[in-house]
């Protein structure tokens, strides 16, 4: 069979596993991995790359949409400047090496 019909047959080339793993692992950095991703989401050639890239942007914004609500009960309740007290404390029993 020709592929002559396709523009660009790379542009059309999956991913490997690697590449989705280490692809997820650089967009979870918090903020260079972000910007990674949206440079990567708008300027990648590769179409499972680039939809990938935005796949990590919307999980990354709902997961900031529901921050954001959570913070908003909080706030609404009286209860949100004690969470905030309490954040060191409970990064410190999480982490205590740190």
């Amino acid at each position: 069979m020709d592929s002559t019909y396709l523009p660009d047959p790379k542009i059309f080339r999956p991913l490997s596993t690697f590449g989705y793993f280490f692809y997820g692992l650089l967009f979870m950095i918090p903020v260079a991995g972000w910007l990674a991703a949206i440079l990567v989401c708008f300027l990648s050639k590769n179409v499972n790359l680039r939809a990938y890239a935005r796949a990590c942007l919307l999980f990354v914004a709902f997961v900031i949409v529901l921050l954001a609500i959570y913070a908003a009960v909080l706030y609404s309740k009286g209860k949100l400047p004690r969470f905030l007290r309490n954040l060191p404390k409970v990064f410190k029993m999480l982490y205590p090496f740190t």
